[in-house]
C-alpha cells in the first residue's frame, strides 16, 4: 500500500497510471478496503486519485456496503472538483446505503450548486436514488425543476438518462415511479 500512496502522490500521476495500478491490484482480496484507507490519508489535491480507483472497482463489481458507508462519511472532507465529480459519479451509479444517506445528501446538494455543469449533473443522478424517501423528495423535486432550466449539455444528457431509467423502472414495476 505504501507503493500505491507514492504513486498517487506523484505530480505526474495521470489516469493511465491509475488504470495500470488498478489492473495490477484489482484481484487482491483487500483492494477496496485498502483504497478506502488511502482516501482517509490523502490530502485534498490528490484524494480524487484514490477515489478514481474505487470508482473503477465499482465498474467491475460490487463494493461492500461498509466501504461505501465509509466513503459517504468522507464526502465533505475534500473540496477538489475531481473528488466531488467522482463521488457523485460513484453514488450516481451505485445507490448510497440507507444508513449513510443523511450524511451524503447535504454534500450532493452542495455539488448541485457547483459551477461545473458536469458536477451538478452527476449530483442530480446521485440524488435520484433518494427520490422515494420522504425527507428528500421535496429537495429533489426542486433540483429537478432547476435542472430542467439548466442549458448545459451534461445536465440535459443526465435528465434524459434519468427519464429513461424512470420509464424502465415504471415498465418493470407497473408503477408511475
Amino acid at each position: 500500500m505504501i507503493t500505491w500512496r507514492k504513486i498517487l502522490e506523484r505530480d505526474d500521476t495521470k489516469v493511465a497510471v491509475l488504470e495500470q495500478l488498478y489492473q495490477e491490484n484489482r484481484a487482491r482480496a483487500r483492494f477496496v478496503p485498502e483504497v478506502v484507507s488511502l482516501l482517509e490519508q490523502l490530502d485534498d489535491a490528490i484524494a480524487w486519485r484514490a477515489l478514481w480507483l474505487l470508482h473503477r472497482a465499482a465498474e467491475d463489481g460490487p463494493i461492500p456496503e461498509a466501504e461505501l458507508v465509509r466513503v459517504a462519511e468522507m464526502a465533505g472532507a475534500f473540496n477538489h472538483w475531481a473528488w466531488r465529480l467522482l463521488l457523485c459519479q460513484l453514488f450516481g451509479t451505485l445507490a448510497c446505503p440507507p444508513r449513510a444517506r443523511e450524511e451524503l445528501f447535504p454534500f450532493l446538494q452542495d455539488c448541485f450548486s457547483d459551477r461545473r455543469v458536469i458536477v451538478r449533473a452527476w449530483a442530480l443522478s446521485a440524488m435520484w436514488f433518494f427520490r422515494h424517501e420522504p425527507e428528500f423528495k421535496g429537495s429533489i423535486s426542486r433540483c429537478l425543476r432547476v435542472a430542467q432550466r439548466d442549458p448545459g449539455k451534461a445536465m440535459q444528457a443526465r435528465l434524459r438518462q434519468l427519464g429513461r431509467m424512470k420509464r424502465a423502472n415504471s415498465a418493470a414495476n407497473g408503477s408511475t415511479d
